[in-house]
């Protein structure tokens, strides 16, 4: 049984790092956006669930982004490189999304 494991190069290594730096950012930015959400209920009601949820996914979306950039590590180390890459991605992925419905 002489099987070849395919090694992690130095590129990909350098890629998920940047990854974990930007989601860590993303991390911050989310935590500090979630500070504000108590904002959104400043007229005193709750009974609009639009609201509500987007509360809630304000206050999630930092979890998120701490999960994505930890769980890409090990599934590196599965060497399961498409789904590393594409837990990685998410949390870039919803943000960019966000800021175009806000800022078009």
């Amino acid at each position: 049984m002489n099987q070849q494991v395919a090694r992690v190069g130095w590129r990909t290594k350098v890629a998920f790092v940047l990854l974990t730096l930007v989601n860590l950012a993303l991390v911050l930015f989310g935590a500090w956006l979630a500070l504000w959400t108590p904002m959104l209920f400043d007229s005193g009601s709750t009974q609009d669930k639009g609201l509500v949820a987007a509360a809630v996914s304000i206050m999630l979306f930092p979890v998120l982004a701490l999960i994505c950039a930890l769980l890409p590590w090990l599934f590196l180390g599965l060497r399961w490189r498409r789904t590393a890459v594409a837990i990685a991605i998410l949390p870039i992925l919803i943000a960019a999304g966000a800021a175009l419905f806000v800022f078009t």
